[in-house]
């Protein structure tokens, strides 16, 4: 009995598909692909803000008043943030003014202790949220 394989390679040996069948079926197995995605997403619940987003706005650490300032960009859930904490190189950052609520575009300053170190920075950015979760929203080794 003939496989489909062998029924497939029967028929187009010495044969060449169309030019519009191969771009009608590179076309459809592209919108499948998408449309498989799509509906993935949804399901697992991966489209939107995902993880927080924070970027750092500015870290100055070589003068006496050595801050770090961060901007809140985007995130899921950010409405259930009750803290952002800040650690450079393991020690933790005071902050300067903490934010009613945290919501997009709002930055906050956090005073970096002194004796961290003046070449390498490392950032971590701990979000407690209103019901007990504590998470890592931010882990950055950055050049000063």
């Amino acid at each position: 009995m003939a496989t489909f394989l062998d029924v497939f390679w029967d028929y187009f040996s010495g044969k060449t598909l169309p030019a519009p069948t191969l771009i009608g079926f590179a076309l459809g197995l592209a919108i499948a692909i998408l449309l498989t995605i799509i509906v993935s997403m949804f399901i697992l619940n991966t489209y939107g803000g995902g993880a927080y987003i924070i970027k750092i706005v500015g870290l100055t650490a070589s003068s006496d008043n050595q801050q770090i300032e961060l901007e809140l960009v985007s995130g899921k859930d950010m409405e259930g943030l009750a803290l952002l904490e800040i650690y450079i190189n393991g020690i933790r950052a005071e902050p300067v003014n903490l934010p009613e609520t945290y919501s997009p575009g709002i930055r906050i300053k956090y005073k970096i202790p002194p004796n961290i170190g003046d070449t390498i920075y490392s950032v971590l950015v701990v979000g407690t949220f209103k019901d007990g979760v504590v998470a890592n929203l931010y882990n950055s080794t950055t050049a000063g």
